[in-house]
């Protein structure tokens, strides 16, 4: 008998930290409001439902049993269940907040149907407890992380990310007089500190935590105001230039969240701002280098001897999901951090672009500035203005 599929969450970073978790033991809890069961005329869970956990390739994983389900409102929610959900929450009002931002957001109300839908305190919920009663064979990583949660992978994060064929490009294309900058997903914050750097008045964004813990500590993070979330967290601004650089563009997985980064930044530029970007060009396939096809590689780094292979896990029309791993010799301990990338096409990103209010749009194929060329660039490289 084939069993049915338990989804955690959309495919991407969200659903492998949560199918990381299941796998590693420490989240034996999920929730889900109760109308998500209407658009696809599912029953509601039952106790001793037995369902195939399924990553974010679209593979299962594990099958897991259900041991325990009732239905309440968000404000009864108790804080064991919270906890058991293994994603590190220390108070009732973080869940609530880290809930709510996936209720809200655009791919959720898409499903649910409501562009405006919100939860609210009497909003009714399904709490779900289950057991782990296998993991499928090669499933079971040693340390599965997000590589931009994890403290060893973001503090060799600019040392394996070195080059500045990018940031001079975006750097000549800011230059002659003072500008007021949004760095979207800044990261690390060595750009956005280059660009204080400058004379630009320069806020930084970023939703990994420890990614910007780490900026603030580098020399000059004093002049570059530092904030934790996406475009939509940016404030009223207004900017004269937004940049996303370092292919964070392609962590935008969905038209709904593409088209709420677009808005959401041309929403805070002043008339004839701009919004420089990047994403690599779909034509030129670039995973097919994603393949540690010789196995692991030795690399030498801060932290001492690495290990350093990566594997490429699906490509699913615009989706690309890969997996490395680094291998720290001195103590052993091995990092799995599986992520997805969207490598959407200039015709998408051209419409896309145009919904969102951006009047006039330049192309660039390379860090040269020579115009785009679908057959050859390597990346698709967006100069939008209002």
């Amino acid at each position: 008998m084939t069993l049915p599929s338990a989804e955690f969450g959309f495919p991407g970073p969200l659903r492998d930290r949560l199918i990381a978790a299941i796998l590693a033991g420490s989240k034996t809890t999920t929730t889900s409001l109760a109308l998500e069961y209407e658009p696809v005329a599912e029953p509601l869970p039952r106790v001793g439902t037995r369902q195939r956990v399924v990553d974010s390739a679209g593979r299962a994983v594990a099958t897991i049993r259900t041991v325990a389900v009732r239905q309440v409102s968000l404000s009864e929610v108790p804080w064991q269940h919270m906890e058991a959900e293994g994603e590190g929450f220390t108070t009732a009002d973080e869940w609530r907040a880290a809930h709510e931002d996936f209720w809200h957001s655009p791919a959720f109300r898409t499903y649910v149907g409501g562009p405006g839908f919100v939860v609210g305190a009497d909003t009714e919920v399904v709490l779900e407890e289950f057991v782990v009663e296998q993991v499928d064979a090669g499933h079971a990583p040693a340390v599965p992380v997000d590589g931009h949660a994890d403290d060893r992978l973001v503090a060799l994060y600019d040392e394996f990310n070195e080059g500045t064929w990018d940031t001079d490009f975006y750097s000549k294309e800011l230059s002659g007089s003072a500008l007021r900058i949004a760095d979207v997903g800044c990261g690390t914050g060595s750009f956005a500190i280059r660009l204080a750097r400058e004379g630009h008045r320069v806020t930084g964004i970023d939703p990994a935590p420890r990614m910007l813990a780490l900026a603030r500590t580098k020399n000059n993070a004093a002049h570059v105001t530092w904030l934790e979330g996406t475009a939509r967290h940016l404030g009223p601004g207004p900017f004269d230039a937004a940049v996303m650089i370092g292919h964070a563009f392609q962590c935008l997985l969905t038209d709904e969240e593409i088209l709420e980064t677009l808005t959401e930044v041309r929403r805070r530029l002043v008339p004839g701002g701009r919004f420089l970007f990047e994403t690599r060009n779909p034509a030129q396939e670039a995973w097919l280098g994603w393949q540690s096809a010789d196995g692991p590689a030795a690399v030498d780094s801060s932290a001492g001897p690495l290990l350093t292979g990566w594997r490429l896990m699906d490509v699913r029309e615009e989706l690309v999901t890969f997996e490395a791993r680094t291998r720290f010799e001195r103590d052993g301990t091995e990092i799995t951090d599986t992520s997805t990338l969207r490598f959407a096409t200039p015709e998408r990103l051209s419409e896309l672009l145009r919904e969102a209010g951006y009047s006039t749009i330049r192309w660039h194929g390379d860090w040269d500035g020579s115009a785009f060329d679908e057959s050859t660039s390597k990346e698709i490289i967006v100069i939008a203005s209002t």
